[in-house]
């Protein structure tokens, strides 16, 4: 009971399985279509086979499939037998019709496997897999994982889809221990046919070792070949400039082909693009378009940047959305911005009247994941105190030096004043001068020039420190301070242009 097939029914079904060329689809069943009419009852199978499962993009058609199985089985095939058996069509009608049992089908099947036919081994596989022969088999060969013997045998042979399958195992540790070597090894060989999973995980594995060209290019073929998630990956290397050029637009173009394709990730990357003045002109209306998707798709990081866009003023302002939408993110909060927003929201009351109270306990909830902006405002809240906080140097220095710390701070004329009088920590003038001179640089702070020229005029070891005194409060009352005015208004000048103190 041999399992033979003829030249034009191996070259159809060459063209079919062991590559990956769509455009050549057509020929292969050409060559099946014809090797079946001139009567051979394997094409027959081959052709079954492709409408139970959708193979060579005929689409599926139950109807055609039971016919071809039946024309196959009528000829003396086994593989339409079992092909029948996989696809629940071995009715009773079929069997009367079928020259061989099942039982006389899987063996001529296995026979024909065992002496090296690539087809027979991936139907057996695949038939061990589905246990659909179960009912022939002795009990101690039922074993689903003895099916991956017989997927190696298809996928050295080149079988593409039993490649697929032997990366897959080795991948997920099915029927097999988990090996990445073998699972690479598996995807590369089924890349190297064209097929679409073993280009996009060559992709990832080139993506992940950073090499970037190889990457981009894999993915790039991937999308080539319809594989869903490969424009994601593309978008994404198009935005950063990885791989190729740095081109927003076709970032956008590839984010949007992933979105048709149902890759629900692209929609925050939408977002994200439209969002972000940085990446292309702010758009919030397309921003919000895409966050409401990601958001309705279950993507949390979502519900902060929506919530932002709901507390602008805009058409589509709301308050109570957007507040809604600030504690659902706190609730995944990592960094501290969706606290930061919700202590802002506190503070300035946009939810009724402020509540100075609940905007400290979401800063500081924020500060403790390290968030640097909410560390800093609960600084400068207890430094300077608030309608409901009393002032605390203790806690205001804790919370801007751990900025300064950091490399965060901003106020450093808060922290210098309280090195300068020792509150909430040790004095140290030193410290005040320094933190006092940043100030100046950085935040064009009048009242840091003030501190600054009248250390100087405290100092007075030398008439340079007069002249540096009145340099800084000359600036400081510039910028409207009117300390600097008391101060600078005992300033004279000398019979010889030096500045000196009168009272």
């Amino acid at each position: 009971m041999a399992v033979q097939m003829t030249g034009l029914c191996e070259k159809g079904a060459k063209l079919l399985w062991e590559q990956c060329n769509e455009e050549l689809y057509s020929q292969g069943l050409t060559y099946l279509q014809e090797a079946a009419y001139a009567g051979d009852p394997e094409a027959w199978f081959f052709l079954g086979r492709c409408y139970s499962w959708g193979d060579g993009t005929v689409g599926f058609n139950e109807k055609k499939a039971y016919d071809c199985y039946r024309k196959g089985a009528e000829g003396g095939s086994a593989r339409a037998v079992l092909g029948a058996v996989r696809a629940g069509q071995y009715d009773g009608e079929m069997k009367k019709a079928a020259v061989l049992t099942l039982e006389e089908s899987y063996q001529a099947v296995r026979d024909a496997a065992e002496a090296g036919d690539a087809f027979a081994a991936w139907q057996l596989a695949e038939a061990l897999e589905g246990e659909t022969l179960f009912s022939v088999l002795p009990e101690e060969e039922r074993g689903k994982s003895r099916c991956l013997v017989w997927y190696e045998k298809a996928a050295e042979a080149g079988i593409v889809p039993a490649m697929v399958k032997m990366g897959k195992c080795f991948l997920n540790g099915q029927y097999t221990d988990k090996d990445l070597s073998r699972y690479i090894e598996w995807a590369d060989r089924a890349a190297a046919c064209g097929n679409v999973w073993g280009l996009y995980r060559m992709g990832l594995y080139h993506e992940e070792r950073e090499n970037d060209d190889a990457a981009f290019q894999y993915f790039q073929a991937a999308f080539r070949q319809g594989d869903a998630k490969a424009p994601l990956r593309l978008g994404r290397m198009y935005l950063s400039g990885q791989g190729t050029a740095r081109d927003v637009a076709k970032a956008v173009e590839c984010f949007k082909e992933s979105a048709s394709r149902g890759e629900t990730e692209s929609y925050t990357e939408l977002g994200n693009i439209f969002y972000r003045d940085e990446i292309v002109e702010r758009d919030d209306e397309k921003a919000f378009y895409w966050y409401s998707k990601a958001y309705a798709a279950g993507h949390e990081e979502a519900a902060l940047p929506l919530a932002r866009l709901y507390l602008r003023h805009s058409e589509i302002q709301d308050y109570q959305k957007a507040e809604k939408l600030l504690k659902e993110a706190a609730e995944a909060d990592t960094d501290g911005q969706a606290c930061l927003a919700l202590g802002n929201f506190s503070r300035d009351g946009l939810g009724g009247a402020p509540d100075m109270d609940s905007a400290v306990s979401w800063y500081e909830k924020g500060a403790e994941m390290g968030n640097p902006e909410c560390m800093e405002l609960l600084g400068c809240l207890y430094f300077q105190g608030e309608e409901g906080i009393e002032t605390d140097y203790e806690k205001a220095f804790f919370w801007l030096n751990r900025c300064y710390e950091m490399g965060t701070l901003q106020s450093y004329s808060k922290l210098a004043y309280l090195y300068l009088k020792g509150e909430g920590c040790e004095a140290d003038e030193e410290k005040a001068r320094e933190f006092f001179e940043r100030a100046a640089q950085t935040e064009y702070d009048g009242y840091a020039f003030y501190e600054l020229g009248f250390l100087c005029e405290r100092k007075n070891e030398s008439p340079e420190d007069l002249e540096r005194a009145a340099e800084y409060y000359q600036k400081a009352i510039e910028m409207g301070n009117e300390s600097a005015v008391r101060r600078f208004s005992h300033f004279k000048k000398g019979l010889f242009g030096k500045w000196k103190v009168t009272y």
